[in-house]
């Protein structure tokens, strides 16, 4: 009983001190607190929602999820780079050719046509697309330990949280 009495006198220091720096005060400058302290909430919490709630709202499984959508729209592009493709464009320009008799003013119209189809890249482009599958299926494996770890990050502390009720109903 006299090991537990030292650790709540020590985490009620540390709540002081922590107390104080985020008042800005000094240290060792003394004060005290009145009042009392309940239980501000007494309703009961499902886990299920909790973990929904969590799993909602941080913001690194928000991270990892949009980089997933990037490899995805990577791999695509990547895919895409051995398709044909077809580039057109026009040019009209109007002047004077010789530049020493107004008669010479005409018209001239330029059209560009290209046309493109890769054949054989050495394998460059299939090396790509298969790194940037990896790289999704990275992303997605990644996205899917930090929900494990959330998940058994709010059952630790609803644990917590339900043994702390208890322990302050008891007392």
């Amino acid at each position: 009983l006299k090991p537990r009495l030292t650790e709540v006198e020590n985490n009620l220091l540390l709540a002081r001190n922590g107390f104080q720096m985020l008042l800005g005060m000094p240290l060792d400058q003394a004060f005290g607190l009145t009042g009392e302290l309940g239980l501000i909430d007494t309703a009961d919490y499902e886990l299920a929602n909790l973990n929904d709630s969590a799993l909602a709202n941080r913001a690194e499984i928000r991270n990892l999820e949009n980089a997933e959508k990037m490899g995805r729209l990577a791999r695509t592009m990547i895919g895409r780079s051995n398709l044909p493709s077809i580039a057109a464009g026009a040019t009209y320009a109007y002047k004077n050719p010789a530049g020493l008799t107004d008669n010479g003013w005409g018209g001239n119209l330029t059209l560009n046509v290209g046309f493109n189809w890769p054949l054989f890249s050495g394998f460059k482009n299939l090396a790509r697309y298969r790194a940037a599958t990896v790289n999704m299926k990275r992303a997605r494996l990644a996205v899917e330990e930090v929900r494990k770890a959330v998940t058994i990050e709010v059952k630790n502390a609803y644990a917590t949280y339900q043994a702390a009720r208890e322990a302050s109903v008891a007392a």
